[in-house]
Formats: structure tokens, C-alpha cells, sequence
């Protein structure tokens, strides 16, 4: 069996919620994952989850969204994202969601969000 670039993943980091993320070598490239490589990566319903690589590569977290008045600190900047959430949430780069901003709609992802995004507040 080959190894893939990717299978140091291993598990997802999350808090005290059950695991929501899932990443799985070898198998057909999902909607989610725009890159050409062979993984398909999911993400729970009501769960954003977030790696610190793009292309969702290397750790991982998985989070409920924060509640549309809160600012959440995520263990890991995120450079790429999947919202399975209900809501849109933002991802910033500044402490208590300053800085600058990029909005996560219902079922989207992205796979490179250009720089660490360790902040997350919703809509």
C-alpha cells in the first residue's frame, strides 16, 4: 500500500465534542476538496472544521459555531475550512475577531484561506 502525503493526519484535534472531521487516503476526490489529489475529507453536520495546511492538510479541528454574539479562539490557525454549521461564520486574523475577515457560508469550504485564521464568530 502507498503511503499518501497525507496519512500523518492520523486523528483530528478537538475539544471535549466528538470527532468531526475525517480525512481518507485513497479515496475518489469529494466536492469539498477542490485539489486534483486523491482524499476526500468530511466534516460532521453542524461542525466547521479547520486544518492548519491548505488543502486540508495536517491538524485538524473540528468546532461547533460560536453563537452570533461570541469571538471563539481556535486551537490552531486554519488555513483551510469546511462550515457543515447551519450559519455563516467569519474567520479572522486578528485577536477577538479584528483584523481582516473572510465569511464561511453553509456547506462551503475552502481550501486556502491565504493566511492563519486562529479567530471565528458567525453571522
Amino acid at each position: 500500500m502507498r503511503r499518501s502525503k497525507y496519512s500523518g493526519f492520523g486523528a483530528v484535534l478537538v475539544s471535549a465534542t466528538a470527532v468531526a472531521a475525517t480525512l481518507i487516503p485513497g479515496s475518489p476526490a469529494g466536492a469539498a476538496n477542490a485539489d486534483s489529489t486523491s482524499v476526500k475529507v468530511t466534516c460532521s453536520a453542524n461542525y466547521v472544521c479547520g486544518w492548519a495546511g491548505t488543502y486540508f492538510n495536517g491538524l485538524g479541528n473540528s468546532t461547533h459555531p460560536p453563537d452570533a454574539t461570541q469571538c471563539k479562539r481556535m486551537p490552531i490557525g486554519y488555513l483551510s475550512v469546511i462550515n457543515q454549521a447551519f450559519v455563516t461564520v467569519r474567520l479572522w486574523t486578528g485577536a477577538n475577531c479584528t483584523g481582516t475577515s473572510i465569511p464561511v457560508g453553509p456547506g462551503e469550504s475552502k481550501t486556502d484561506l491565504g493566511q492563519p485564521r486562529r479567530w471565528m464568530g458567525s453571522l
